[in-house]
């Protein structure tokens, strides 16, 4: 979690009073790690009890159902989530995510754009911000969400493996019919 997730994260619990951040990764089982992040976000304002944390959670339901507590998740960066981020959608938790610059920043951009939630990418950091912050004031939205993503991702190339193998070999067939056609040869 780099200096810039902190900044931004820390004007987006600014911006919404009572709102706390949940930090969850193994890590945070070590008490010297949570006072650490503690400080980092003191740095900018943010009272260390808006802070909570989760370390290493010992099952798979136990880790998924620590997401019944969170109305929005906010994807890191600049290295996004990747089973994270598919947890959390199936929990019908929306997650805002950062366009990155390379591809572990652009995780979440293609997993939202899977399932059809392209109005939850940022192009920028304030825009982060103001989908996070104009989210959370939306409960409807929210309510929304927690009651359809687990269905629509479900009915989306996340969870069928026999499309999205078909549009992938579509895109090495065209790929190799290109590479043929430059090479002054055919196509088969």
């Amino acid at each position: 979690i780099g200096s810039e997730a902190i900044q931004v994260w820390s004007d987006i619990l600014t911006a919404v009073p009572g709102s706390q951040l949940l930090l969850k990764y193994r890590s945070f089982s070590d008490p010297e790690t949570r006072d650490y992040f503690s400080n980092r976000f003191a740095i900018h304002g943010i009272d260390h009890e808006r802070i909570s944390f989760l370390g290493l959670t010992p099952d798979k339901r136990r880790h998924l159902s620590a997401y019944n507590d969170v109305d929005i998740a906010l994807d890191s960066f600049p290295y996004n989530g990747t089973t994270t981020t598919c947890d959390t959608l199936w929990m019908g938790v929306p997650v805002v995510t950062l366009n990155g610059g390379c591809h572990a920043g652009r995780v979440g951009v293609s997993l939202l754009r899977q399932v059809g939630l392209e109005e939850l990418i940022a192009a920028s950091a304030d825009q982060y911000v103001t989908f996070a912050v104009a989210l959370a004031g939306d409960t409807a939205r929210l309510e929304q969400y927690r009651s359809t993503l687990r269905g629509i991702m479900g009915k989306s190339g996340l969870c069928d493996p026999e499309s999205f193998m078909g549009e992938l070999e579509g895109v090495f067939r065209d790929l190799w019919t290109q590479w043929c056609l430059a090479q002054g040869g055919r196509s088969r």
